[in-house]
């Protein structure tokens, strides 16, 4: 159409209500879209956050592992109980205490793992209700409940075993394959023995006849044990340390362990925990942890362990840490920091098996005596402090206990000592069934905690510190020994290789003079500003620093006296 032809229709109404028609819907278009535009915005903006999945409890967990008879006597005969325990609950807690780890707690022969009744309290120790008590207690003050299940053997006084051995009466007869018994008379006599003299053996314990080995592939007794698990999870125990683990399965003639049978073993009481609690709505979701301790462990055996059910292996190698032994040849330096990184290593590179650490238990000798002085076994409790994953500590060791200087008892579960007064505050009985150690007026919890410079509020510095700092919870750690007598352990995080958040290094002069220890050719802290470090906390012999003190590392060095040690927090 030519122009002419066009300008006729410009003024026809028809055409002009068109017009103003499509405007409007263009309008209207564009509003809607904007309308909407804005509505998914305001969706994104208001929508619940996806919650963060909730750390399992024990993955960055402090727990303490408590001798009973040593810790704390309430009633004044002379020994430990589980109500001394409870009494002292709110010490642990403040301490930064997440978990408590009673042994004994179950009925036994001698304090052992001979274990007479599963669902039973030891009387020697306290009552079933106390037992109980214990545990609300615990819970009471935000902590969790270990319970140490001998589940391999019992005491030859066990009502199984006494039913057991009559199982050719009728009455008993469910029992018969409880235990492992023999008729033949070709048998390894260091594993099994005669039962009252008879042509029957049974299994027991290497050389000792009074614990029967019990009989996991038996459905009846294996069901029975299961029931034990049950009641106490029901009673509130939050996870199992299993002990003899290397006995749940052993070769026909007892020798040694089969530990593909014992893998089956772990993956059923795993199987079956993890029933229990999910059919019970007060249980449901509730994280149980099972772990073990197994001395001389390979590395392939933590993670066949752990894929059979276990949730961690205790890394016993620290316990190895010891002055001139076969392990530490050269120097308590050169022994850490060599078992601490192949360790931290394995774990790197093994992130299905949490670490769990400890440096002492129950069963072998004190951290402060096995080397070279109590100065040094404080600098190591500090870098346990900051070790990624699980951190056992035994009864003592945050205030420096040592061995007791004779073996009337086991020399490392001398009385906890408390304070300077009568029996160091263990016991008000006249004469203690647990020894104290002399040097309890100078080495107590009181006294330390007084102080503003102790073991004790270092270590209660650190543990506390564990539970709010992601890089203590999550990061990365790397240890170095720096000259011939310096260790320096750093935890660091990062977010596409590069270093974030706040960076802790612990630094510890192991040497018997005052060092320049130098940090700056330290590959990970290369990266990161040293002017503007804030000290964290430091042992106890330290005194030119104080807590938040800033202080400028840009010259590369830190100065230290003689068996001294400091925590430094930097910022990326």
């Amino acid at each position: 159409m030519t122009i002419a032809e066009l300008e006729r229709f410009r003024d026809d109404p028809f055409w002009m209500k068109k017009f103003l028609f499509r405007t409007v819907l263009f309008v209207a278009f564009w509003l809607l879209w904007i309308f909407f535009f804005l509505a998914s915005i305001l969706i994104v903006v208001m929508s619940p956050k996806c919650i963060k999945e909730k750390p399992i409890w024990w993955h960055n967990a402090v727990t303490y592992n408590i001798w009973t008879p040593s810790f704390q006597d309430s009633d004044g005969d002379g020994q430990g109980d589980l109500q001394g325990i409870s009494d002292r609950l709110e010490d642990l807690r403040r301490l930064g205490i997440e978990a408590i780890w009673p042994e004994p707690f179950l009925l036994s022969d001698q304090f052992d793992d001979a274990i007479r009744d599963f669902k039973a309290v030891d009387s020697k120790i306290g009552l079933n209700d106390d037992g109980i008590d214990l545990i609300e207690k615990t819970h009471s003050k935000g902590m969790k409940f270990i319970l140490t299940l001998p589940i391999a053997i019992t005491s030859n006084e066990h009502d199984w075993f006494l039913r057991s051995s009559r199982a050719s009466l009728t009455e008993f007869r469910n029992f018969s394959g409880y235990y492992h018994w023999r008729n033949s008379t070709n048998i390894d006599h260091a594993y099994f023995s005669s039962y009252k003299n008879t042509t029957v053996y049974y299994m027991h314990y290497k050389n000792n006849p009074k614990w029967p080995v019990l009989n996991w592939q038996y459905s009846a007794f294996r069901n029975d044990m299961f029931d034990v698990l049950s009641h106490w999870i029901d009673k509130g125990v939050d996870g199992f340390h299993l002990k003899g683990l290397e006995y749940l399965y052993r070769i026909s003639n007892g020798s040694s362990p089969y530990w593909s049978g014992i893998g089956d073993i772990l993956r059923d009481i795993r199987n079956h925990i993890e029933i229990h609690v999910n059919q019970s709505e007060q249980l449901r979701g509730k994280k149980i942890i099972l772990f073990a301790r197994r001395d001389s462990a390979k590395e392939n055996d933590k993670i066949e362990m752990v894929e059979n059910g276990l949730d961690s292996m205790v890394n016993y190698e620290l316990t190895k840490i010891e002055l001139h032994n076969n392990v530490c040849t050269t120097s308590i330096v050169d022994c850490s920091n060599e078992i601490i990184s192949d360790v931290l290593q394995f774990h790197a590179i093994n992130k299905k098996v949490p670490p769990m650490w400890e440096f002492g238990n129950p069963y072998i000798s004190r951290l402060a005596s096995r080397i070279k002085s109590r100065n040094q076994a404080e600098l190591l409790t500090m870098i346990h402090l900051l070790l990624p994953g699980t951190n056992n500590f035994y009864y003592g060791e945050e205030i420096g206990m040592t061995n007791l200087p004779d073996n009337f008892v086991a020399v490392q579960r001398g009385a906890m000592q408390w304070d300077n007064t009568k029996n160091a505050g263990f016991s008000e009985s006249g004469l203690p069934a647990i020894p104290v150690h002399p040097n309890y007026a100078t080495i107590n919890f009181a006294l330390q905690k007084g102080e503003h410079r102790s073991q004790l509020k270092m270590f209660q510095c650190l543990a506390r510190l564990r539970r709010r700092d992601e890089t203590l919870s999550k990061g990365h750690s790397y240890i170095v020994r720096n000259g011939l007598n310096s260790l320096i352990f750093t935890r660091y995080r990062t977010n596409e290789n590069k270093t974030i958040g706040n960076i802790f290094v612990a630094i510890a002069n192991f040497d018997s003079t005052a060092a320049d220890i130098q940090i700056n050719d330290i590959e990970k802290l290369k990266e990161i500003d040293l002017s503007n470090g804030e000290i964290v906390t430091f042992s106890s012999g330290v005194e030119s620093f104080y807590i938040r003190q800033l202080v400028d590392l840009s010259s590369g060095q830190m100065h230290l006296g003689a068996e001294q040690g400091v925590v430094i927090k930097f910022t990326a």
